[in-house]
């Protein structure tokens, strides 16, 4: 699986051949943040292990930090600082997910 931000200036490429067979991954997420983020009733992610996820363009991402989560956890959210596409990415700093980062699925093109 992979997509690119709205400019093409970040690219994201997910290398796992099981990522669609039997393994849930994704998740919708309905707490108020993802709502904000993707400007709908709710978020439509894929947990993925980091070491499975290639970015380009990296150098074209802009930090957030969200300290406003359900768990007191800060979460960081990526931007890219040129289209302003948006990503959540690592909840590195929450156990439950350490080693994996979250994909929205509007990134595959």
């Amino acid at each position: 699986m992979e997509g690119t931000c709205n400019c093409g200036k970040i690219k994201v490429k997910v290398n796992d051949p099981d990522l669609f067979n039997g393994n849930r991954r994704g998740h919708v997420c309905h707490c108020v943040n993802c709502k904000k983020t993707a400007g709908a009733a709710a978020a439509n992610n894929l947990t993925i292990e980091n070491e499975k996820i290639t970015i380009e363009g990296a150098e074209n991402l802009q930090e957030y930090s969200d300290p406003d989560t359900l768990s007191g956890t800060p979460l960081s959210r990526f931007f890219c600082k040129t289209c302003g596409w948006s990503e959540p990415e690592p909840l590195l700093s929450n156990e439950v997910q350490a080693g994996k980062s979250l994909l929205n699925n509007s990134l595959v093109r």
